[in-house]
């Protein structure tokens, strides 16, 4: 295990191999899932995804899942779970972007990144993990900013997808 950094809002496991309870579970807090490495088929709700180095799932926590993982093999992943209402500051700024919108419209979604995208996401992860080790005040800020980035990453990525949804008519639709 690397790291583990928490704040009111935001738990970081970063590069995480500790053994894993094979059990569903759901949270309300929403969750980014990055795989690293191992061998692992992730449930949710009644999905089933077959995972591969690369890949990052969004989820909005409360569809129970669980990942099932080859014991003999390192599992490695990194894990955010944070509350969506303390980052309405940052969707306020000037020019920003409605980076929450892939959790509030797919609710769960796996980006499989590979190459340059690849790269930058980890880059991303690690310098949450930096950040956030190095402590204090300014570390917990500057971890919360790298976050935001990664954030606005995801979101970029699911602009496209976001956009082929299409519109629900009604609050019903939408609650369904």
């Amino acid at each position: 295990m690397k790291s583990f950094c928490e704040t009111e809002w935001l738990d970081f496991g970063y590069r995480s191999d500790w053994p894993v309870a094979q059990n569903f579970h759901s949270h309300i807090r929403y969750e980014v899932y990055y795989f690293h490495s191992g061998v692992c088929t992730y449930l949710i709700g009644d999905r089933i995804y077959n995972l591969s180095p690369g890949d990052l799932i969004l989820m909005n926590g409360m569809t129970l899942h669980c990942a099932k993982i080859d014991p003999n093999v390192p599992y490695v992943r990194s894990v955010i779970h944070f509350d969506p209402t303390s980052l309405q500051p940052y969707l306020a700024l000037p020019h920003g972007v409605p980076f929450l919108q892939p959790f509030r419209q797919f609710a769960n979604y796996r980006l499989s990144l590979r190459g340059p995208e690849k790269e930058e996401a980890e880059a991303l992860l690690e310098r949450m993990y930096r950040h956030g080790a190095a402590g204090g005040e300014v570390g917990r800020s500057r971890m919360q900013l790298a976050f935001v980035d990664l954030l606005n990453f995801i979101y970029d990525r699911c602009r496209q997808p976001l956009q082929s949804l299409p519109e629900l008519r009604s609050e019903k639709e939408r609650t369904v």
